[in-house]
């Protein structure tokens, strides 16, 4: 029997920093989750369309969460977000929070 190597989970890493990125990968090797990086917001909401893509990890960059929720919002799509920091502020998570974030 032949099996193919086809994740059961894709994420998008929207502007998720290359060191953090590399960390992702290695910890999910062989566990079936693939990661797609997209340094834009325009890349980012096509591949969540191409790839029906489980989550997003975003960097929690001043107005770039906030910008992604409202895109996505705005396209339809219902992917969920997850935003990524290392150093959170107050002023961030309360915009990811009021774009719809549930939780931060």
């Amino acid at each position: 029997m032949l099996t193919q190597n086809i994740p059961t989970a894709k994420f998008i890493l929207h502007e998720v920093d290359e060191s953090l990125s590399a960390q992702l990968c290695k910890a999910a090797a062989g566990s079936g989750l693939a990661f797609y990086p997209s340094p834009s917001t325009s890349e980012c909401l096509a591949l969540a369309k191409r790839l029906h893509a489980d989550g997003v990890f975003c960097t929690s960059e001043p107005g770039e969460c906030r910008k992604l929720f409202m895109r996505m919002k705005g396209k339809g799509l219902h992917t969920p977000i997850v935003v990524v920091s290392r150093i959170p502020e107050v002023a961030e998570w309360l915009g990811a929070i009021e774009a719809g974030a549930i939780d931060y």
